[in-house]
C-alpha cells in the first residue's frame, strides 16, 4: 500500500474506511481494554479548522480558536486554546499516549 498511486483501488477495511476519527475512537474503545480519550477529536478538529490569532503583529502570544457555524449572521467561539510551549507539550503527550494504546492493541491482535 505504501507505493499506492492515485486511482489505485483497495478493498474497504480498517485502514481504508471512511469513518471519522470519532467513529474510529468509539470502535476502538468498545473493543480495547484501555480507552483513547475522545476529546482528541475536538483537538484534531480545532487544529484542522481553527484560526490562529495574535493580539498584534509584535505579539508572541497566540490563541487557536474554532468557531461555531454561523447562525443569523453571528458565530461564537466553540473551542479556544492558548498556544504555549506547555500546551503543545501536553498535546504531544496526549497524542503519543493514544498512539501507544493503539499500537499495543494492534500488537495484541497481531502477535
Amino acid at each position: 500500500m505504501f507505493a499506492a498511486k492515485e486511482t489505485d483501488t483497495f478493498p474497504e477495511n480498517a485502514l481504508t474506511s471512511y469513518a471519522t476519527l470519532g467513529q474510529l475512537i468509539d470502535a476502538f474503545n468498545q473493543t480495547a481494554g484501555t480507552h483513547v480519550d475522545p476529546s482528541l477529536v475536538e483537538l484534531r478538529d480545532t487544529l484542522a479548522h481553527g484560526r490562529v490569532i495574535a493580539k498584534d503583529f509584535a505579539s508572541h502570544s497566540f490563541v487557536l480558536m474554532k468557531f461555531t457555524r454561523p447562525k443569523a449572521g453571528a458565530t461564537s467561539v466553540q473551542t479556544r486554546y492558548d498556544l504555549t510551549p506547555e500546551w503543545f507539550a501536553q498535546q504531544i503527550t496526549r497524542v503519543g499516549d493514544a498512539l501507544d494504546q493503539v499500537t499495543a492493541r494492534y500488537k495484541e491482535l497481531n502477535p
